[in-house]
């Protein structure tokens, strides 16, 4: 249950992010045109479309929509296709646990930054929150609204740790250049997400193979 709910809301959150970079790339393309180009509509949709890429290959893992070759598979015995499938499960999660180490690695040492892109550490803790609560509220919209009380409950949490986050810590109020990490740690979030969804797959086969 709790992973179904956490693709829901990746779903959410890469719909979101999707719209977002039609969005801006169709407006910044007009301003373009009337002579105010926004070199900063276009160094966001990069960082959105890094995320969306990442969220989007969890949640086709999760449904089973990865491309695949099934002409061989299909000529093989139902016991061989799942201990074909487990040996794969534990390919796919070494691979993603080597892409996570040096994506984190990458994330740390980066140095460059988008000289478009100004926000403070405050607006950042405001922003990030605000997106949470935006995508609780959609799944909310979207669900059949039965369990109001547990998103309630989860809004609060988000709004208290935004608080406490500004309370506790000296957030800078002053603008500063956002950096490469922002786009570059979609890699290892991206690539935990989707050790997580194969661990879940493994487990699941496995129950199935041994009912």
């Amino acid at each position: 249950m709790i992973h179904h709910k956490m693709m829901k809301w990746e779903g959410n959150i890469a719909y979101l992010s999707l719209f977002l970079i039609v969005f801006l790339v169709f407006f910044a393309a007009l301003l373009r045109l009337v002579g105010a180009p926004q070199a900063w509509m276009g160094d966001l949709s990069k960082i959105l479309f890094a995320w969306v890429i990442f969220l989007g290959s969890d949640i086709a893992m999760s449904a089973g929509r990865h491309i695949g070759v099934e002409f061989f598979e299909e000529r093989l015995p139902i016991l061989w296709r799942k201990r074909i499938a487990q040996l794969w499960s534990i390919l796919i999660v070494a691979f993603l646990s080597f892409i996570t180490y040096y994506g984190w690695f990458l994330t740390q040492k980066s140095r460059r930054e988008f000289d478009s892109l100004m926000v403070s550490e405050f607006s950042l803790v405001i922003g990030f929150a605000s997106l949470l609560i935006i995508c609780v509220v959609f799944d909310y919209l979207k669900s059949n609204r039965e369990s109001k009380k547990i998103y309630l409950v989860i809004v609060s949490i988000i709004i208290l740790w935004a608080s406490y986050l500004i309370v506790s810590t000296n957030l800078s109020h002053t603008p500063e250049s956002i950096s490469y990490a922002y786009l570059i740690t979609s890699v290892p979030i991206g690539c935990l997400l989707m050790i997580r969804t194969t661990c879940i797959i493994f487990i699941q086969n496995w129950g199935v193979k041994n009912a």
